[in-house]
């Protein structure tokens, strides 16, 4: 509906673009064709191609490029590793979201980003958690396995992972040290408050579980770069040859993602399921008067 005003090259691919932009709205969509044209219009074009559908999508999801950003050869090298280990950590991982898309342009305050396509869940399980904290990681483990050091650009990823293994802790009940308990206070009343709701020596155990949790999470992601550390090189060197690569590309050096067709059976196991519930709630509805009252997890 939103490319009918346009004229489209031979090389535009609706299918591709579709896969480039989940959870867009129509609004967003139509964003992305409006800003394609304008790029297409500033570079003289007759026709809009696939590359002025890319930028305009990385423009309104990433910000304007920063083309002038003085970045030495050996940052982008690092920068290039580092994106390269998330995109490779999360293809070796079962529940870690499937990449869509990486590059090493700087755009707003990022100097590198990779999108991905997280699976749509209703309650999420330990092993879920650990992988997406493992593949949030993977950035900062390349680093410390192809370089041996470490840089200040995982601020970001350290900051996602030690909220999300805190919370496991502290509010989910995730961890057998400090057991089934939740510190969450979803009145509110807490926010006025100027004590904790645990003593001194279970915060000293909550510090020391979250650490562990991370740490363990950590030491996972570099085995399985330094297991896959030439695939890891050739997934960084592409990167610094185009700036910016899909899941194609991954599909072409790791090739297909190990756990896919086994994601696939189960959606289908869970829609047959989903559908034998619907009928047998509608049959009960016709012979019976029931109500059913929807629980908000």
């Amino acid at each position: 509906m939103h490319i009918r005003p346009l004229k489209l090259a031979k090389d535009v691919d609706l299918d591709f673009f579709a896969k480039q932009t989940p959870g867009f709205s129509g609004a967003d969509i139509a964003n992305v064709c409006n800003e394609a044209a304008l790029v297409a219009a500033r570079k003289n074009k007759q026709e809009v191609e696939k590359q002025d559908f890319l930028d305009a999508i990385d423009r309104i999801i990433g910000g304007l490029e920063k083309r002038t950003k003085i970045i030495s050869a050996q940052e982008k090298k690092i920068i290039a590793f580092h994106e390269a280990g998330h995109a490779t950590v999360s293809w070796m991982l079962q529940y870690a979201a499937p990449l869509v898309k990486v590059t090493i342009v700087p755009r707003g305050k990022s100097l590198g980003a990779a999108w991905y396509l997280p699976e749509e869940r209703q309650i999420t399980n330990t092993d879920q958690l650990l992988d997406e904290i493992t593949a949030t990681l993977g950035g900062r483990a390349a680093e410390d396995v192809v370089f041996g050091k470490i840089s200040t650009g995982a601020l970001n990823d350290l900051e996602r992972t030690t909220k999300q293994a805190y919370a496991m802790v502290v509010y989910y009940g995730l961890n057998d040290k400090v057991g089934n308990l939740s510190y969450y206070d979803s009145s509110g009343q807490s926010e006025y408050s100027f004590n904790k709701p645990y003593s001194e020596k279970t915060a000293e155990t909550i510090d020391q579980e979250v650490h562990l949790l991370v740490e363990k999470a950590y030491n996972r992601a570099k085995e399985i770069l330094t297991a896959h550390k030439d695939k890891l090189e050739q997934l960084a060197n592409q990167l610094l040859d185009k700036e910016v690569i899909f899941r194609e590309d991954l599909e072409r050096i790791f090739g297909q993602r190990p756990f896919e067709e086994h994601t696939i059976a189960e959606n289908k196991e869970n829609i047959s399921t989903d559908e034998r519930d619907e009928s047998f709630q509608a049959n009960i509805t016709e012979n019976e008067d029931v109500n059913y009252e929807e629980s908000d997890n």
